[in-house]
């Protein structure tokens, strides 16, 4: 997972678009992305099947940041592809919801050991 941060910085949210750049690599199949603060963006290129226990972990980090943040901005995770940006949800019971638009991506990702 990488994080772009700088306190007292609402601008760094305006850098969610620039995740792609600032991966360094390729993103095939896109990345989770939040921006739980003004001041943060957080990001982890989804790079197989293990995209859904990653989605829990980044929810749960994007939930406690927000929660605890001075600038909030959105509790939300996303998953951007091909510069689109669709929401991504997991329920109390750690279930996660992808949107229907990404089924296919989600049932082409590959099983990564």
């Amino acid at each position: 997972m990488f994080v772009a941060a700088r306190d007292d910085c609402p601008w760094v949210s305006a850098g969610l678009m620039s995740v792609p750049a600032w991966a360094g690599d390729e993103l095939p199949y896109g990345a989770l992305v939040a921006v739980p603060r003004r001041s943060s963006v957080l990001f982890t290129p989804v790079r197989g099947a293990r995209v859904t226990g990653e989605a829990v972990v980044v929810c749960r980090l994007v939930a406690a940041m927000y929660g605890d943040a001075p600038d909030p901005c959105d509790p939300g995770t996303y998953w951007l592809l091909d510069d689109a940006i669709y929401p991504v949800v997991v329920d109390e019971a750690q279930r996660v919801t992808f949107p229907v638009e990404l089924q296919s991506v989600v049932d082409s990702l590959p099983q990564i050991p």
